[in-house]
């Protein structure tokens, strides 16, 4: 997934952990999905929130537009707790 020829998918993953965290650092398709939640003032913006190695992150997921972006948005919704290489492994083709 990109976005204005970005890529997008997986997002650049920031360490929210008390203290820094742990040195893990957590890139690409890594961890498992704890939540997700929309910007409520940009709608091509959803925030995804992870679990690696005892860690928590946070990553940007930026959408083209709002309509696919609800899209993307409730499958995400529908696999919390799965992991990130689950969700990315989706094939999706048959829902657009």
């Amino acid at each position: 997934m990109s976005t204005h020829t970005i890529p997008t998918w997986p997002p650049v993953w920031s360490n929210t952990s008390r203290g820094g965290g742990s040195d893990t650092a957590a890139t690409g398709e890594m961890g498992i999905l704890k939540k997700c939640l929309r910007n409520s003032h940009v709608k091509e913006l959803y925030f995804l929130f992870i679990e690696y190695n005892g860690d928590s992150y946070v990553g940007a997921l930026v959408v083209d537009n709002a309509a696919f972006c609800n899209h993307v948005a409730s499958i995400l919704e529908q696999n919390v707790g799965k992991s990130i290489k689950e969700i990315g492994d989706l094939d999706l083709a048959h829902t657009l």
